[in-house]
């Protein structure tokens, strides 16, 4: 199934049924997998194909929104999934716009993690910081250990201290995840080119900003380690 949306509409957000028939040679065209639930389009600026997954079979047609800029030229698209909204589609007009746009997306994010983790008002040994990228999954987590369960970890691996120093060796219920979707939709809008640079600044921006906000704000262990892992 097709949806094609105008690129150029008055000013303002509307769903899909608002909008008017599209010129197929002046359309962002979404094409909607019933049997997988996935939907993509071809990228307008630049080479590939942008994928959305596991988006419910009547979510384009009844939730879609499209919205249009100053200029009537289209700027947004997205769709709601269980009273959550979901970004299909942004514009960026240059990298300097998909920097700004996506630093301030992920500044927000930080410290949301940062806030969740002083949240818990626990004593730590370790916050670990987890990053992957492939050009197509994103994912950017913080997970934190406990001295109950750093002793656990070392209990399960024969004595050896330094599996404490490893992330996946702790509970997943520990982990506290960024927008991975909406930030993986903010990557594949910008140039190919510029998308393992814009996430790698992204994992610094979170590293950043927690160990500036969080490490002198919560009981820490004396033998607390702050660790970044980017995992394959």
């Amino acid at each position: 199934m097709f949806y094609d949306i105008p690129m150029q509409f008055k000013s303002g957000e509307f769903k899909f049924k608002e909008l008017p028939r599209a010129d197929k040679n002046n359309a962002l065209r979404l094409e909607y997998n019933k049997e997988y639930e996935i939907l993509e389009y071809d990228m307008i600026k630049w080479d590939g194909t942008a994928r959305i997954y596991s988006v419910p079979k009547n979510a384009v047609k009844d939730t879609l929104v499209v919205a249009y800029d100053g200029n009537d030229e289209l700027e947004r698209i997205e769709l709601s999934d269980k009273n959550k909204t979901r970004l299909v589609y942004i514009r960026y007009v240059n990298m300097k716009d998909s920097r700004d746009s996506v630093l301030k997306f992920i500044r927000k994010q930080a410290k949301r993690l940062s806030h969740e983790i002083m949240k818990r008002n626990e004593m730590l040994s370790r916050i670990f910081i987890e990053s992957f990228y492939d050009g197509d999954a994103v994912d950017i987590a913080v997970k934190t250990a406990t001295p109950e369960e750093m002793k656990a970890v070392i209990d399960e691996n024969g004595g050896d201290t330094e599996s404490a120093d490893y992330s996946g060796n702790f509970p997943v219920e520990s982990r506290i995840e960024i927008d991975r979707e909406t930030l993986r939709v903010m990557l594949l809008c910008t140039s190919e080119d510029y998308r393992d640079t814009l996430f790698s600044v992204c994992a610094v921006d979170v590293k950043e900003y927690i160990e500036k906000h969080v490490l002198d704000n919560i009981d820490k262990t004396e033998d607390f380690k702050f660790i970044c892992e980017a995992y394959d």
